[in-house]
């Protein structure tokens, strides 16, 4: 799956599952594709990486001043 909607798409023709934010039934409603909220699955990490090379580049400092600021807001 490359993106959400492709996502939903497959999801919808039976053939995958996703883990999307609860804030996803509101925005992404499809025919064929239900919500189901799964309490009991333990916290897991993500991680963010790139190349050394591409440190500097716009869109990479873009992205780790973005998953700065959500820690910020959820780790205190």
């Amino acid at each position: 799956m490359g993106d959400f909607e492709s996502g939903l798409q497959v999801i919808a023709m039976g053939g995958g599952l996703l883990f999307p934010p609860t804030v996803g039934r509101e925005l992404y409603p499809r025919p064929g594709v239900s919500y189901v909220e799964v309490t009991d699955l333990e916290p897991w990490t993500s991680a963010l990486a790139w190349l050394p090379a591409n440190h500097d580049k716009p869109f990479v400092a873009a992205l780790r001043k973005a998953a700065r600021a959500v820690l910020s807001r959820t780790c205190g």
